[in-house]
């Protein structure tokens, strides 16, 4: 089965939500109202099938989500760039985030890891399964125990 999903027909939903996430709109529930850090905590967008924090769909390398009602392990309409790790430390109006650390313009600004085709200042890593290089932008073939054997397509890992 593909990564999200579990059982004998692969449909049964195995989901790894990001922490603190709104299980509707795949966000953050407050940067302010709920400041714990934890791992998985994701300051723009969670793919829940693999705990994986996206920039925000409003930006330019934003991860926009397959259509709701879409089949399971549908891939999204656009991947977008991962934010591995990359919290910010404050908001857009400058206000302190307890769990963060990385400039908010860093991230989100015109310059910014999610809106700029070559940010200069700050790269969150690439630390997803079937992407590389320095912007998350080269797909590689992804290793699957013998390849699925010939049942299906192998997808992260």
């Amino acid at each position: 089965c593909r990564a999200g999903y579990s059982g004998p027909d692969c449909l049964t939903p195995l989901k790894r939500p990001c922490t603190f996430m709104d299980p509707v709109t795949k966000r953050d529930v407050g940067w302010h109202s709920n400041r714990d850090w934890s791992h998985s905590r994701c300051a723009g967008i969670c793919d829940e099938d693999i705990a994986m924090c996206y920039c925000p769909p409003g930006t330019k390398y934003g991860h926009v989500l397959a259509p709701e009602g879409s089949p399971p392990g549908t891939p999204p309409i656009k991947q977008g760039r991962p934010m591995f790790w990359c919290q910010p430390s404050s908001d857009a109006d400058g206000q302190p985030v307890p769990w963060g650390a990385i400039p908010y313009e860093n991230l989100f600004g015109p310059d910014g890891w999610c809106n700029s085709d070559t940010p200069h200042k700050f790269r969150c890593p690439c630390r997803i399964d079937g992407m590389r290089g320095d912007f998350c932008h080269i797909r590689q073939e992804q290793y699957c125990t013998n390849q699925c054997s010939g049942h299906g397509e192998c997808h992260q890992g």
